[in-house]
């Protein structure tokens, strides 16, 4: 029996893996040119679109050719009108002293713990701000050009860090002129190092002053010891001294001595 073409396409078949009845169109004319116009509708639907954003833009060309202008033009202005800042920055290493280490703990002064912090609020305090701004003439210089309270206006700009990590301080200091900056920052530095060493000075003459009194008081100590002693062998010149130990009032006094040697190479 003969079939026709026609008929073998359409024909049905029973899915031997599902057991579903399906029918066999994958080559079929009529599903082959949906798939083509399906598929033509696409492109010229995207053409369309493509079509229509061009249109708009080609007839608001103007506008946005206008737009872009106006913001390259305003871009260029504030570079041009945009006041470029310079930074200047010293860094300080503030080391402690430690004179007092010979002497015991009821004559010790204490230290701060925060050295390092207490050192950077020094520095941005007003006496140092106000002997750099004297010393320094900082008045004359641009920056400061219509300032009323340079002092104030100096310590609310200057920027003082502390080392998380180091005993390094920071000095900075921001300003449209290059020269200025660095001429802050170097006359707040020198201000501060002078203040600090006249500070320090007058500690060891205070420490000087209080190891010379105690260096008298123990000679005294050690006078009435020496008579004491001197006593002692004439009433007892039966007894035989050997080799003595050295009298902690001795070794007190040597300490003494070796302190206000330190003291007097501080000034």
């Amino acid at each position: 029996m003969i079939r026709d073409d026609k008929e073998i396409h359409n024909a049905q078949r029973v899915s031997p893996e599902s057991g579903v009845l399906t029918r066999r169109a994958e080559n079929h004319p009529l599903r082959r040119l949906e798939d083509e116009q399906a598929n033509k509708h696409d492109h010229s639907s995207a053409g369309e679109i493509s079509r229509g954003l061009l249109h708009i833009i080609m007839r608001r060309r103007k506008l946005i050719l206008a737009t872009v202008v106006l913001f390259l033009v305003a871009a260029l202005l504030y570079i041009l009108k945009a006041t470029p800042m310079y930074l200047s920055s010293s860094k300080l290493y503030v080391e402690r002293t430690g004179l007092l280490a010979v002497l015991n703990s009821d004559m010790m002064i204490a230290e701060s713990k925060n050295y390092l912090n207490t050192q950077a609020v020094r520095i941005k305090s007003r006496p140092i701000i106000a002997e750099a701004v004297s010393r320094g003439n900082l008045k004359s210089l641009k920056t400061f050009i219509g300032v009323d309270n340079l002092t104030v206006s100096l310590g609310k700009n200057l920027v003082v860090t502390a080392g998380s990590k180091d005993d390094i301080i920071t000095v900075s200091y921001e300003s449209p002129f290059p020269r200025d900056s660095a001429k802050i920052v170097n006359t707040i530095v020198k201000a501060y190092m002078d203040s600090h060493s006249r500070k320090r000075q007058a500690r060891s003459r205070k420490l000087l002053k209080i190891l010379e009194d105690e260096k008298k008081a123990r000679n005294v100590d050690l006078q009435e010891v020496n008579r004491k002693l001197a006593k002692f062998r004439k009433e007892n010149e039966t007894l035989a001294f050997g080799t003595q130990q050295k009298s902690v009032i001795i070794e007190r006094l040597l300490k003494l001595s070796g302190a206000v040697t330190d003291a007097e190479m501080e000034l």
